[in-house]
């Protein structure tokens, strides 16, 4: 059903757009939702509007690829959330055009491990901190999906669970209804192998309350670009233990901010969990540095500024003049 309300209601909303366009006498149309966002790119080309389209993910259905291929080159330039999507969509993309890649951004001054949270009105959050003191705790912060890599995840708690005591693991995320078949699986697992220790926290508003209730971040996923939970946790003062996915590895060097393991290697990272937990020093400087990565290389100022570099070099400074940069 829904894939017929978007093919009927296809050309109706680029009618609407273009008008929209025209109306305001846009500079440049910005899609920033990804390669499956064609009708912002059709739209702005019918309008005579220059076109920058944003690209940030690494895994995308091989359909939404193909008809991306052919509508690629209406884009004046590119923006990659990530090396690995400038690599992934490259093969696509008309390679004279420019493109730059810029990290999505995390504001460094909300996410200040030195800063005071108040938890959610009407969550438990209070009592599952309660229930974590005197346990080092890992957490992740991710939505129920396949994607996320929660086998593996699983399998790393299990294996954590015979190296070393008093560790509890914190979900933070949304159980899509479109998920809940899966969850139930994730859940059918950890009861065969008899862990008792993740809780699954449900979804925030805001994370940060429990996000710096953490001692190790990590995360399994299995696809990745430019993971913003990852960048919280680095600016929270969190060791970040992580899959080799998206720009991870460029920001969370390997025994030195934190580690990288091979995916689905969950021994790997249960090793990696084990020493972190058993080394409170290392945890204290992993965590320094990551803050310190944070700040100078993701900060939301830093970010912006790369976006006025790239509508700059693709549109003109008056682009930037106009809206006050």
């Amino acid at each position: 059903y829904a894939l017929v309300r978007y093919v009927y209601n296809f050309i109706f909303e680029i009618n609407d757009a273009i008008r929209y366009f025209k109306k305001v006498n846009c500079d440049i149309v910005y899609v920033c939702g990804g390669s499956w966002q064609y009708k912002g790119a059709i739209a702005a080309k019918i309008a005579g509007v220059k076109l920058i389209w944003h690209l940030n993910d690494s895994s995308m259905p091989f359909f939404v690829r193909f008809i991306f291929r052919f509508l690629s080159n209406l884009s004046d330039g590119y923006i990659f959330a990530s090396e690995r999507s400038r690599d992934y969509y490259n093969p696509y993309l008309n390679t004279l055009k420019p493109g730059f890649v810029i990290p999505a951004p995390v504001d460094v001054s909300m996410f200040n491990p030195e800063n005071s949270y108040n938890l959610g009105a009407g969550f438990d959050d209070a009592d599952i901190i309660s229930s974590l003191s005197g346990k080092t705790v890992v957490g992740m912060i991710a939505n129920i999906s396949p994607v996320k890599g929660f086998e593996m995840f699983v399998h790393v708690v299990s294996e954590v669970n015979k190296m070393v005591d008093n560790v509890v693991f914190i979900v933070v995320g949304e159980v899509y209804s479109s998920q809940q078949g899966y969850y139930n699986k994730i859940c059918d697992l950890y009861n065969d192998l008899s862990i008792d220790n993740i809780i699954f926290a449900g979804s925030r508003d805001d994370v940060r309350g429990l996000l710096k209730e953490f001692h190790l971040y990590i995360c399994t996923s299995r696809f990745e670009s430019s993971p913003i939970s990852v960048w919280e946790a680095l600016a929270m003062k969190k060791p970040v233990i992580s899959t080799d996915v998206g720009d991870v590895s460029l920001y969370v060097r390997n025994n030195y901010y934190g580690f990288i393991v091979d995916n689905n290697n969950a021994l790997s990272m249960a090793n990696k969990i084990k020493s972190l937990v058993l080394d409170d020093n290392m945890r204290t400087i992993f965590g320094e540095r990551s803050r310190d990565i944070a700040v100078k290389n993701l900060a939301v100022e830093k970010c912006a500024a790369m976006h006025v570099k790239a509508f700059s070099t693709i549109f003109g400074k008056q682009i930037v003049k106009k809206v006050g940069l």
